[in-house]
């Protein structure tokens, strides 16, 4: 079950439920991720542990499209443009012969799958991020690295100059862990910083512009304690950004960058 809550008041309007719902922990369905329409405010998709994702109306109190391939649970979600008609999702994946799964483009309004080659890795993507002003989104792999897709068809790995004859895809690397933990990261509100939380309790900011190099690393938590969330978000006087951190244990912080 997921819930929408009115942010002002804290009050549950509906309880959004998948349907079929099991009544034995091992048929249950998890909801694991959501994502809201960005011009329907009334379409919210839900990505399960069962390798589903359902697109839910409010109005109807139901799910009114189903989307499903070969993949297991759904990490999740993302509109490529502003209009909402394609997104991308993020998933384990289930059959060893299926390793063009774990990325996927789809109609929203079809339910047709679009693209299913953006990767081949047979990595689960824990975290997909649209940057504010380029097209490109960001996919945290759980290879301790995030990779650059372009947001426009036919959604390829972004690559960078060549190097003795090879381009070599574009990622923020080498300064944060992964390390199996569901870890998020954001982009700042220009788009300058990327904001990734790590396996052993770190923030790690990288420039998004030149060699997408460590821009600062600060060890928030203790090395057992997985920063699992990075958040940038606009301050009160919206003077600046103010980055919320969450911890595996339960931690919650913020503060001014």
């Amino acid at each position: 079950m997921a819930c929408c809550v009115d942010a002002e008041t804290g009050q549950v309007q509906q309880e959004v439920r998948r349907p079929n719902v099991g009544t034995t922990s091992t048929n249950i369905e998890r909801i694991t991720t959501v994502h809201f329409h960005p011009t329907e405010p009334n379409s919210v998709l839900l990505g399960t542990d069962k390798g589903f994702i359902y697109c839910h109306d409010l109005r109807v109190k139901d799910v009114v499209t189903t989307y499903t391939k070969l993949f297991g649970g759904v990490h999740d979600l993302l509109f490529l443009d502003d209009h909402g008609q394609r997104f991308v999702s993020s998933a384990d994946v289930k059959q060893r012969n299926a390793s063009n799964q774990t990325l996927l483009v789809w109609d929203w309004r079809s339910a047709t799958l679009l693209y299913d080659r953006l990767d081949n890795n047979m990595l689960a993507h824990s975290c997909l991020r649209k940057h504010p002003a380029r097209p490109y989104f960001v996919a945290q792999c759980s290879g301790n690295y995030a990779s650059l897709y372009s947001s426009r068809a036919p959604y390829k790995c972004v690559k960078g100059p060549s190097v003795d004859g090879r381009r070599p895809p574009l990622r923020f690397e080498g300064s944060h862990e992964v390390e199996g933990y569901r870890v998020q990261g954001s982009f700042s509100r220009n788009g300058a910083l990327w904001a990734s939380g790590d396996a052993y309790g770190r923030v790690v900011l990288y420039r998004t512009s030149g060699k997408r190099e460590l821009a600062e690393r600060f060890q928030l938590y203790a090395r057992n304690n997985a920063c699992i969330c990075a958040v940038f978000q606009q301050s009160y006087d919206e003077s600046s950004d103010v980055l919320l951190t969450g911890s595996v244990h339960g931690r919650i912080d913020l503060f001014k960058h």
